[in-house]
Order: structure tokens, then C-alpha cells, then sequence
């Protein structure tokens, strides 16, 4: 069986999409939370701002003065808490990651740009009657823990932290990764025993860049002509981002689905500082490197407001124009939407942001008389559910789709961590040790045609970084 397997995945059509095929090194080093003392905080551009003052920090006893943009409706006006970032989170994961795509899909895969230059769409192609020969032909030929009942739903539950690297047999942390769930979605648009995907959502914790990648590849899925559901019983604006990018979006009566808009806030320390007699000394180059100014200043610089209120305008906007186009409606519908802060399910469904009001067990018995032999309006629910889960479905080999063609390769260099000399303790980073000898081997290979590296870092060491 396997031989006849390897030789069926030789005999394949060259594929036009891209496969990731991730190797990995783990290295760590402890964590360094901090504390939000003084806070100001910026909204999207667009509306009369007012300023609020005077939040107590209870850890030190100190009043101190928080400087708050206030956009009515888009926003909220936070205390203080523990600061971290967004993208960054801590945890337990591959700090480097390699994922190789064949070159002539470069020029296969070429994206499309939507409105306002933030939204790249990837492609759906039919395979033709060729490829759906072959692809049939090696999963007639699938090891018996890659194989699942033929009409089946890929579950996933979206949830925490998207690390950029995948997660390795080691780490056994919740969540999913962004080339598990992307790979996932992209098999999952070819392969015949899908019919449709389910995703749960719960509170995230990934940054827009890493969620605007996600979304791409559910829209690509949804390009195949496979049902999309999405399911949420809480969340806010960057889950409900992801969710509409389903076919259908379905909550129970009790969700708590805040939709508020959106801020971002810098902390300083400088008027606690001075009450206790410390002064900071911090060298810093360019006045867009904002790190120092934690320390040195009492207020938010000019130029840290102006490349905040950039980024801020961007994922504002993209917010925007993405979920208007995806439920159907305009750009000022989405804005009244986070003017309003709808907290109610059952408004937002009557508005047109919900396809309905349903329980979990009214999303399975749904799932089940789609997924049923005779599916239909009047098909009888299958029971059990026919399914198959993220976990399982990773160890199907992209090989049957035809995907991973070509003599070629771009390699995609994953790294994930803050950048140190010397990995020591727990959570991920990216040292040199590790990252240089990579990029040599990569260079020495004869197949390799490109490097491109991603970096998932809130930065780190100078030399190591050198």
C-alpha cells in the first residue's frame, strides 16, 4: 500500500497551490510582564474627541493622569491593567518554522486586491477532471488513521492565541496555529470527503495581521462552493471579523457579542517616577522609536500619536469595508453598528449582522442533515455527526491534493519570539544560533530559489538582531 501510494502521489498533475512543509526548532526564554500606569488612549479618526483624567492605579497608590482621545460610540475608555503585546503573546511554541511553496506557483496564485488596498484575496481554482482522477486515486490508497466518511464537516474552535509557527507534538497549549488552520482550509477546498466547514468561536488573542491571513483562506474555502458556519457565543470585533467571512453566522439568544469599535493606548511612568525621586536615562535613535518613552515622559509624543493613529485608521477602516462587502451592506451600516455598541444578539440578527439565533444542538442537528446521505430540507439527521477535527485532519498528506509540486521552492522562514543572544527558560524567541545556520543550509540548497522571513517579534537584543 505505501508503495503503491508514493507511486501515485510521483504521477500527479503539477499543482497551482500552495502546501507548507514546517520543520521546527524550539528555543525559550522567561517572560517579562510589565504594569500599565499612566494610559492614553487613541480611536479612529473622524470624530470630536474629549478627555478624561485621573485614574488611580491601585498597585502603588499613586493618582495619576490618563490622557483619553473619546470617540463617542467606537470606543472605551479601559483602567489599568497588564500590558502586553498583541501579536506577541508568550507562549510555549517553535521559535523557527520553515514552510516551502514551489516557485511557478508564485505566478499561479497571483492575489487580488480589494478595497482600500488591505483585503488580498487568494484564488479558488476547480482542479479539472484530471486532477480530481488522481486526487481520489491516492485517498482510495490513504493510511487508515488519514481516512473519515466521505460527506464530512472539518470542525475547528477558534480560540487564544494563532501562533505564526506551528505547534509541535511538544507543546500541548490550546489553540491553533496560522499555517495549521490556513493548510487545513486549503486541503479542505479540495478534498472531496469535506462537504462544508463548522468553526466555534471564542475570545482571541491575535493581532489583525495574523487574523486578516486567517480570513483569506476561509474566503478562499468558501470559493469552492462548500457551506461556511460560523458559531458564536461571545466575542467581540475581531471575532466577529473572522466569523463574517462565513457563509453563515449563527449565535445563541444569550451571546455576548460586544461590537464597540476600536482604541489603542500607550502607558508612561514619568509622573510616578519623579514623585519618587528617580530620573530615567534611556539612548534612543529616531523619534518614532516611542519604547524610551515610557519612562521619560508623562504624555504620548507627537510622533507616537501620529504612527498609532495611523495603524489604528488602517485596521479601522479595513474592519469596515471588509464585513460591509462579506454581510451585504454599506460602510456607514458598519459604522453605525460600533456607534450604536450593540451588546443584544437578538438586534443584532434583526439587523441583518446575524443569518440567526440558534443554540449548539440546533447547529449540529443542522449539520447532520446536511452531511446526511439524502441531504435536503426534509433529510433525515444522520447520527453520529459525520466529522472530522483539526487535529486529525493536519495528518492528511497535502500530497493527494497535488499540492507541494514543482522542482522549485520558495521557503517560507518562520520565527517567533523576542530576539536574544542565548535561548534560556520557557517561551519562544529567536536566536541566532538557530535562525544562521538555517539560512546557510538554505542557501546551499540547489531547489531553493527564494527566502522569505516572516517575523512574529516585539523585538529584542541589538547585536543578536545584527
Amino acid at each position: 500500500i505505501e508503495l503503491a501510494y508514493i507511486l501515485l502521489s510521483f504521477s500527479g498533475v503539477a499543482s497551482k497551490h500552495i502546501y507548507f512543509e514546517h520543520h521546527h526548532i524550539n528555543k525559550a526564554v522567561p517572560d517579562k510582564p510589565t504594569t500599565m500606569l499612566n494610559s492614553k488612549m487613541l480611536h479612529p479618526s473622524g470624530a470630536k474627541p474629549t478627555v478624561h483624567e485621573s485614574v488611580r492605579a491601585p498597585a502603588c497608590g499613586f493618582v495619576v493622569r490618563a490622557h483619553c482621545k473619546r470617540v463617542p460610540g467606537r470606543h472605551r475608555v479601559t483602567g489599568l491593567r497588564s500590558s502586553s503585546n498583541d501579536d506577541n503573546q508568550a507562549t510555549t511554541q517553535p521559535a523557527l518554522q520553515v514552510a516551502e511553496q514551489p516557485a511557478g506557483e508564485a505566478h499561479a496564485q497571483q492575489p487580488s486586491i480589494s478595497n482600500h488596498g488591505m483585503s488580498i484575496e487568494i484564488p479558488f481554482e476547480e482542479p479539472d477532471r484530471m486532477e480530481k482522477f488522481w486526487t481520489r486515486a491516492r485517498l482510495a490508497f490513504a493510511l487508515p488513521w488519514r481516512r473519515f466518511k466521505k460527506g464530512s464537516v472539518l470542525t475547528i474552535k477558534l480560540e487564544g492565541e494563532l501562533p505564526d509557527a506551528a505547534r509541535s507534538w511538544l507543546d500541548r497549549g490550546p489553540g491553533s496555529s496560522v499555517p495549521q488552520l490556513c493548510q487545513a482550509l486549503q486541503k479542505a477546498a479540495l478534498d472531496p470527503r469535506i462537504s462544508g466547514v463548522a468553526i466555534e468561536f471564542g475570545p482571541l488573542a491575535a493581532g489583525y495581521g495574523k487574523l486578516m491571513e486567517v480570513r483569506r483562506y476561509l474566503t478562499h474555502f468558501r470559493q469552492s462552493g462548500k457551506f461556511s458556519i460560523a458559531f458564536m457565543k461571545q466575542g467581540g470585533e475581531k471575532e466577529y471579523y473572522l466569523a463574517s467571512a462565513c457563509e453563515e453566522v449563527y449565535a445563541p439568544p444569550t451571546a455576548s457579542i460586544s461590537l464597540r469599535g476600536f482604541a489603542v493606548g500607550g502607558t508612561f511612568l514619568r509622573g510616578v517616577l519623579d514623585k519618587v525621586g528617580v530620573e530615567p536615562q534611556v539612548q534612543r535613535y529616531g523619534k518614532y522609536k516611542s519604547a524610551g518613552d515610557q519612562l521619560l515622559r508623562s504624555e504620548m509624543s507627537e510622533a507616537q500619536e501620529e504612527q498609532l493613529q495611523a495603524l489604528l485608521d488602517d485596521v479601522y477602516q479595513n474592519f469596515v469595508s471588509t464585513v460591509a462587502q462579506a454581510r451585504g451592506k454599506t460602510e456607514e451600516d458598519v459604522k453605525d453598528l460600533l456607534d450604536a455598541g450593540f451588546y443584544d444578539a437578538k438586534k443584532l440578527a434583526e439587523g441583518g449582522w446575524l443569518d440567526g439565533l440558534k443554540y449548539e444542538d440546533e447547529i449540529l442537528e443542522d449539520l447532520k442533515k446536511r452531511t446526511a446521505p439524502n441531504s435536503g430540507q426534509d433529510a433525515k439527521p444522520e447520527k453520529p455527526l459525520r466529522k472530522v477535527g483539526l487535529k486529525k485532519y493536519g495528518k492528511v498528506n497535502p500530497k493527494a491534493f497535488g499540492l507541494n509540486r514543482g522542482k522549485k521552492r520558495v521557503v517560507v522562514l518562520r520565527t517567533a519570539g523576542a530576539i536574544v543572544g542565548r535561548a534560556s527558560g520557557s517561551g519562544s524567541v529567536i536566536t541566532p544560533d538557530a535562525l544562521i545556520p538555517q539560512l546557510r543550509a538554505l542557501a546551499q540548497r540547489k531547489d531553493v530559489v527564494g527566502v522569505v522571513l516572516r517575523v512574529d517579534s516585539p523585538g529584542g537584543d541589538a547585536p543578536a538582531s545584527d
